[in-house]
């Protein structure tokens, strides 16, 4: 049985984001260190992560259902001067992976509609030796039941 839509679009997302290095004419390597899961912790490595926090369906005909997914692609950079100027960087890397509305295709073979809904810098808690950035995506997927 192949993996859910919404667990198909995160890989998905993953790989489109590995592209995401000074390599590749990026700011930044955050395409280096990618995980799928949402997770909230500090460190001394940027990192990518990416999880979905909604989902909902809804039939649109006959044997016809759309997937909306909400997505959140966080980015954590470790503190250094600059955390600013980083943090917009960042925010430029992701948002340049999807300048539009985007097709995205899944391993089942279907299509992931994928749009930057907004973007953040989060505020930094106190303590915390580094800078987030959060994109929200939306992933409008259409399946066709059987």
């Amino acid at each position: 049985m192949a993996d859910p839509l919404s667990w198909q679009t995160v890989e998905a997302l993953a790989t489109a984001y590995a592209v995401v290095t000074t390599a590749n004419g990026y700011h930044t390597n955050l395409g280096s260190s990618i995980v799928t899961e949402r997770e909230q912790s500090d460190g001394d490595a940027a990192r990518l992560s990416i999880g979905v926090v909604r989902m909902r369906w809804q039939s649109l005909a006959y044997r016809l259902r759309e997937h909306l997914l909400e997505v959140i692609v966080e980015a954590w950079l470790p503190s250094t001067s600059g955390d600013q100027e980083r943090a917009h960087q960042a925010l430029d890397d992701l948002r340049r992976v999807f300048p539009e509305t985007t097709d995205l295709l899944l391993a089942g073979g279907e299509v992931a509609y994928i749009e930057v809904a907004s973007a953040e810098i989060m505020p930094r808690p106190a303590g915390a030796d580094g800078v987030c950035v959060q994109l929200l995506l939306t992933a409008t997927i259409r399946e066709a039941l059987a």
